[in-house]
């Protein structure tokens, strides 16, 4: 019987070790400068938590245009959805000068980032791409604990929410 090639081993080990299928690896990323792993999955949980709880499709919508909550019951599939290398990085805070190139008037630090479309406004707090695995939120909200734990579990909850196949255009 003839030994494969070195080059089919070589392929069976790379569709091995890419494991044929098998999602990415639970964990972060993680970019920020003052948050541990720990951290992160700590306030994942309670997104985890808000999700089995409750699902809000469209607080964005609701708080802009005063269009009706579209609130559903809460989603246990939540608590069983890990973070899949999802890359939470904090990006320096808009200047108040290019802030108010958006039309946008705040001292610093503003705690705004630059906002990528499609997204409800140009310029946020932070901001979730589910597809892409990242989450980036202004710099200057890691300072102020309360805040960056309410901003950072809402992006989490984007990712759980698109992970399980809602539609999150309005979050």
């Amino acid at each position: 019987m003839k030994q494969p090639s070195a080059w089919t081993a070589l392929f069976l080990l790379a569709a091995l070790l890419t494991g044929c299928g098998a999602g990415r690896p639970v964990g972060f990323i993680n970019e920020t400068a003052m948050h541990s792993d720990a951290q992160l999955m700590e306030l994942w949980h309670q997104a985890q938590q808000n999700v089995s709880q409750q699902v809000y499709l469209n607080p964005i919508q609701n708080a802009l245009y005063g269009i009706p909550e579209d609130l559903l019951p809460g989603d246990s599939r939540a608590l069983n959805f890990n973070p899949r290398l999802i890359t939470v990085q904090v990006i320096a805070d808009l200047t108040p000068a290019q802030l108010l190139l958006y039309g946008v008037d705040r001292p610093m630090p503003t705690g705004m980032i630059v906002c990528p479309q499609p997204c409800d406004g140009r310029v946020a707090m932070a901001f979730s791409s589910p597809p892409q695995y990242r989450t980036h939120v202004a710099a200057s909200w890691e300072h102020n604990e309360p805040e960056w734990d309410y901003i950072v579990v809402y992006e989490f909850e984007n990712h759980i929410l698109y992970g399980l196949g809602y539609d999150i255009p309005w979050r």
